[in-house]
């Protein structure tokens, strides 16, 4: 019987198994990792890639409607903290925001798609600002709805830029 068949085929599943496992694990142990620009800390892109509820500018220009369509649960708060690795007395009291990466006033989702534990006091006020003039930009028909929720959901801090530059 050959066994040099059977031997390079069992090899060869057991990388597999091996890489899979490896991955799982990494996945686990290091979930979700903020990125930082600066002094910015920006979600992770494969974690919270961003979500949008609405491409429609009368759904938020002149103002939207936050309150009526704001609903995140205790439980996706948890589910975000958990991505990211945060134990429960990380993401508690002012540690940070859970923020729509696409905020609600530009079209953004309350899917977890959208949601990250959003450092504070810093990148909350930076960001807060950005998502302000991006709506009034979009609202003037200066910047497409578009466009903008997609540069919120990519790089905000870049944003933060041109808005100091205007």
């Amino acid at each position: 019987m050959d066994f040099g068949l059977w031997d390079a085929t069992f090899s060869f599943v057991c990388a597999i198994i091996l890489v899979i496992f490896i991955l799982f694990f990494v996945g686990v142990c290091f979930g979700a990792q903020y990125r930082h620009d600066g002094p910015a800390v920006l979600n992770d892109l494969k974690a919270t890639p961003g979500a949008v509820r609405t491409t429609k500018l009368k759904d938020i220009c002149p103002h939207a409607d936050t309150k009526a369509v704001r609903h995140v649960t205790e439980s996706e708060k948890k589910q975000a903290c958990k991505e990211y690795g945060l134990k429960p007395a990380q993401c508690m009291g002012t540690k940070v925001e859970f923020d729509h990466l696409i905020s609600l006033e530009l079209g953004g989702s309350n899917l977890i798609l959208n949601l990250w534990p959003e450092p504070q006091p810093q990148a909350r006020e930076m960001k807060d600002k950005v998502e302000d003039w991006v709506h009034g930009q979009v609202c003037k028909g200066k910047i497409p709805l578009g466009e903008a929720q997609r540069w919120m959901a990519e790089d905000w801090y870049s944003e933060w830029h041109l808005m100091e530059n205007k």
